[in-house]
């Protein structure tokens, strides 16, 4: 595990705290937050994470960060190129917040590797990965484990959000029981899709720190057209 040494500030948390109760701010700052993927979505949330408090996050990727990636994905420079993204995204992330608890596995993640390295405390995935058959891992953890699991997907232009609670259908409530052979996301993808995206997981897990389990997005589908620029909701099954 990699810890930041704490050098808290009383005023560093100052314009957002308030918009946490404290049952909340224990909430986030008590849950292990997992990152599947720290790419372009993964990098923006791990960015904004980091700075709402003092809170633990595990992070999972196989990837190394090659020039490509340097349009979207915000942690990293032209003197990372060939560095795990993990082992990077760790070391800016202790800078961003020298109070945050950083672990990571540079392996994809899998069910099996969840039993194996996530203790019994509460844990939260956000999934910012961009292949379906990697994202029926997500979901076997989290019928298996009760993990709430904030899904995000961008290609090119569009994007998508929208949050699987324990229970219920998850990814095939929503995109068909079939969603694990679906095509990987195209490429190119445009830096303002995933910003968007990111944001609005991002935005999920502070209403599920502050809630009841249910969030706007575990209703509705966030759908995002950046072409059009505009942004609608798709309402979801109750079974979903």
């Amino acid at each position: 595990m990699m810890n930041g040494t704490p050098q808290p500030h009383p005023d560093r948390y100052t314009r957002h705290r308030t918009f946490f109760s404290d049952a909340g701010w224990h909430r986030l700052t008590s849950t292990v937050i997992v990152i599947a993927g720290v790419g372009g979505l993964g990098s923006h949330v791990l960015s904004s994470v980091a700075r709402l408090g003092p809170v633990k996050l595990l992070l999972w990727d196989p990837g190394v960060i090659d020039a490509p990636d340097l349009n979207r994905q915000v942690l990293y420079t032209p003197a990372d190129i060939g560095r795990q993204k993990v082992e990077v995204a760790a070391e800016v992330l202790v800078r961003i917040n020298p109070e945050v608890q950083v672990s990571t596995q540079a392996l994809p993640i899998t069910a099996e590797r969840c039993d194996t390295v996530c203790a019994s405390a509460q844990h939260v995935v956000f999934d910012c990965l961009d292949s379906f058959t990697a994202r029926a891992e997500l979901d076997a953890i989290r019928s298996r484990r009760g993990w709430t699991v904030f899904h995000g997907g961008v290609e090119g232009l569009y994007g998508q959000a929208v949050t699987f609670g324990p229970d219920g259908a998850g990814y095939a409530g929503v995109f068909g029981p079939e969603y694990a052979t679906m095509a990987a996301a195209g490429k190119p993808i445009l830096p303002m899709t995933v910003a968007v995206i990111a944001a609005m997981q991002v935005g999920e897990f502070v209403h599920w720190c502050n809630g009841d389990g249910s969030t706007p997005l575990s209703r509705t589908m966030f759908v995002y057209d950046g072409r059009a620029m505009r942004s609608d909701g798709i309402a979801l099954t109750p079974q979903s």
